[in-house]
């Protein structure tokens, strides 16, 4: 069964890369650069782009997909991202929040010059024909000098992953670059999520 089900992954990945590379989107205002997505539903996920504080556009969207009429990518909205550093800047990663109905954490890079290097944590909605996100909490990240205590740039983290444990507690793994004098080789690190306190325990 597990590989079975495995395999269904595996194809569904492989048809949406597919899809994305050989059709052309719905809206054409929204960039295709993504660096992170994770399932929504059957056909739907959602996406993060890498966008830096001082550009324009959509730092999430919606990509729908049909086998039969290819994809649609919606940007979705958020008005407020509840934090004095403002909108997102060069997210990287999202992960979906296991027995939380709509509800990802996104993350950017890490922190720039002492500023960003932020986990947001969002809910999804969908409305009618477009999509909007409430930001339900912000968690500072620290500064690990992935790249060494000299560089402004700060860590590299590329990817997300969420799971709950037996206790129902949450787990965030978070997979860095690596590729540094300080770190040659990619990292992962991981920490308990407190969604209440917005608060990580390191392991």
């Amino acid at each position: 069964m597990k590989r079975k089900l495995s395999a269904l992954r595996i194809s569904s990945f492989i048809l949406l890369c597919f899809l994305i590379i050989s059709c052309q989107p719905e809206n054409n205002d929204t960039q295709m650069a993504i660096s992170g997505m994770d399932k929504i539903d059957e056909g739907a996920y959602l996406a993060v782009y890498d966008l830096k504080s001082f550009e324009e556009g959509s730092r999430l969207s919606v990509i729908e997909v049909d086998p039969a009429s290819g994809i649609k990518v919606q940007p979705v909205l958020i008005n407020d991202w509840k934090h004095e550093d403002g909108a997102g800047s060069d997210l990287e990663s999202v992960c979906r929040l296991p027995d939380r109905e709509n509800e990802f954490l996104i993350a950017e890079s890490g922190k720039w010059d002492g500023e960003y290097g932020r986990l947001f944590h969002l809910k999804l909605v969908n409305a009618t024909s477009s999509y909007y996100a409430e930001i339900l909490g912000v968690i500072e990240l620290p500064e690990f000098d992935a790249k060494g205590p000299d560089d402004p740039a700060g860590d590299e983290i590329e990817g997300l992953a969420c799971f709950s444990t037996l206790n129902n507690e949450l787990i965030v793994l978070f997979g860095e670059r690596g590729g540094s004098d300080a770190y040659t080789d990619g990292l992962i690190r991981w920490a308990q999520a407190d969604l209440r306190s917005y608060k990580l325990k390191w392991t």
